[in-house]
């Protein structure tokens, strides 16, 4: 298809929205004969309009174009009674209504308005997005979860209904219209350029990765692009059993999980659902769970005898993305007092599970996760973001991932990694404790847990001086014999926690002062900001 107009070098055209049917033919041939749009482009095979995402020549420069600001915008037009009013607003980037009041035009408008439509990247993903902006309907052909039409128009509150533009062929009805929004194939230099843009842009932060490290911005073909459940799934988070995707409808952020279908797995995602609703108490619920049909609740959950396991192999959940866990978190960013804010969130949310005759059963640094409010994590705003306890669908194993074996109590080693028999909450403690760990420094990857390197471990505990009383919670937490362990509300009582209840109290105090300036200076926001110094990243000696 060859374009009517130059595009500058440093534009990236990135998707063509064409005529698809013969209406929309005989519609583009129309308009471009009447009102001659630059960015629509026709030959002998095909017609549609080019969109490009405007760069800056330097895409190390801050200038360019914005993708959480590029929106393109689908319709017809200002309407002639407003034209003749002195009414007039930019034609839509894809004009789909010939100028003037002409039976054309009023056979076009039937079917859509001044504004239909839009075409947006997702602020936090980057996954274009398709927006409706009015109550007649635009059709995004087999884009539902089970792959039948999705209709969006305006809901009864006057909602807009969005979806993700998953493929890279996206068929789109209007009326009697039909087009085809595909992306363009890049050359491998343009596309390097479109990463390296999208990656500066997108306000995300997941686990300190660029956001193409998690996100697939345009769609690749079968079998690269999957879907499961309703949610279009991406790419794996490097050292973690976690894909990220996004939801088809929302374009928003999740993480999912998938499992090889046991009993043990069924109950533990059972108990899940029962706390789904929970991460306001520091539990981070899942979202959703299905299996290989394509079925929520998963068929396992109805299924009964010993074949059931053959009739579905794997069933997934999803649950929300978070920003880091305490393996990755930079804590060189965070006071080391300031940390024990997070240790005693961790804390409370296991209370909620012991608290209901659950157990945890495989705690580890990677189930420890940091929910972002802040798009970007700084060593301003670290301090103030919710921690939540993640529900890893598996019991303790003999080798855990990410060099997390300090995670495993040593009584699961000496009962040959057997945890039936064992005091589950107690399991929990150890667990939570040598997680904390991490927070301070990176332990060695030990294989087992031996009397020797217990020692060893009490005596780095102790290097943690200032943190007194903390350190004698934490030297109990890590008792040898489980009996000798605290029980979780008894670690929460611990005389450990008066700094964090004292600093918490500072941060309301300093809310309130913030909040009465705020007032005083007649809608002017003074906001003073208070960086805390870094301090080094301590690694413990061997």
């Amino acid at each position: 298809m060859a374009a009517t107009a130059d595009i500058l070098i440093r534009d990236i055209p990135l998707i063509t929205f064409s005529a698809a049917n013969d209406a929309a033919t005989l519609l583009f041939e129309l308009i471009q004969a009447k009102a001659t749009p630059p960015n629509l482009a026709s030959d002998e095979n095909s017609i549609g309009f080019q969109l490009s995402l405007p760069l800056s020549p330097d895409i190390s420069d801050d200038a360019g174009s914005d993708p959480n600001q590029v929106v393109w915008e689908i319709g017809a037009g200002t309407p002639p009674v407003m034209l003749d009013k002195g009414l007039r607003r930019d034609d839509p980037p894809v004009l789909l209504c010939p100028p003037g009041a002409t039976p054309a035009s009023k056979a076009v408008r039937k079917y859509i308005k001044d504004v239909h439509a839009s075409i947006s990247f997702h602020p936090n993903t980057g996954v274009l997005m398709l927006k409706t902006l009015c109550d007649r309907p635009i059709i995004y052909e087999q884009g539902d979860m089970h792959d039948n039409d999705l209709e969006l128009r305006l809901d009864e509150w006057g909602n807009s209904i969005t979806c993700v533009l998953r493929k890279e062929r996206n068929y789109i009805r209007i009326g009697p219209y039909r087009f085809l929004l595909k992306f363009n194939t890049q050359s491998p230099e343009t596309n390097h350029r479109f990463i390296t843009h999208m990656n500066k842009k997108i306000k995300s932060a997941y686990h300190g990765l660029v956001p193409s490290r998690l996100f697939n911005f345009i769609p690749m073909g079968l079998p690269y692009t999957r879907t499961r459940w309703n949610i279009w799934l991406h790419q794996q988070i490097p050292t973690t059993e976690i894909t990220t995707g996004v939801n088809i409808y929302t374009g928003q952020p999740v993480a999912i999980k998938k499992l090889r279908n046991k009993d043990t797995i069924m109950n533990q995602l059972q108990m899940a659902l029962q706390i789904k609703d929970k991460q306001q108490n520091g539990i981070l619920g899942i979202i959703d769970v299905w299996c290989d049909h394509q079925t929520s609740p998963p068929c396992l959950f109805h299924s009964q005898g010993s074949n059931r396991h053959a009739e579905c192999h794997y069933t997934y959940y999803s649950m929300p993305l978070a920003s880091y866990n305490f393996m990755d978190l930079p804590w060189s960013k965070l006071e080391v007092d300031k940390r024990l804010l997070y240790l005693h969130q961790t804390l409370s949310a296991l209370a909620e599970l012991h608290n209901q005759q659950l157990v945890h059963g495989n705690i580890q640094p990677g189930s420890l996760l940091i929910m972002g409010d802040e798009l970007r994590l700084d060593s301003e705003t670290l301090s103030t973001q919710k921690v939540v306890l993640s529900l890893s669908m598996r019991r303790v194993e003999k080798m855990v991932s990410g060099g997390a074996n300090i995670c495993v109590a040593p009584e699961v080693w000496q009962n040959g990694g057997a945890t039936t028999d064992l005091d589950g909450t107690k399991l929990d403690i150890w667990a939570m404790a040598s997680s904390w760990i991490f927070a301070f420094g990176k332990p060695p990857n030990w294989k087992i847990a031996t009397k020797d390197n217990h020692k060893w471990l009490q005596e780095q505990v102790k290097r943690l001086s200032k943190l007194t009383p903390f350190i004698d919670l934490l030297h109990k937490m890590l008792a040898w014999e489980p009996q000798d362990r605290p029980t979780v509300a008894e670690a929460l009582a611990s005389d450990a926690w008066h700094l964090v209840q004292t600093m918490k109290q500072e941060m309301e105090d300093q809310k309130t002062q913030k909040r009465k300036a705020e007032m005083q200076s007649d809608g002017v926001k003074r906001v003073r900001v208070l960086s805390p110094r870094e301090r080094d990243y301590r690694i413990f000696e061997s």
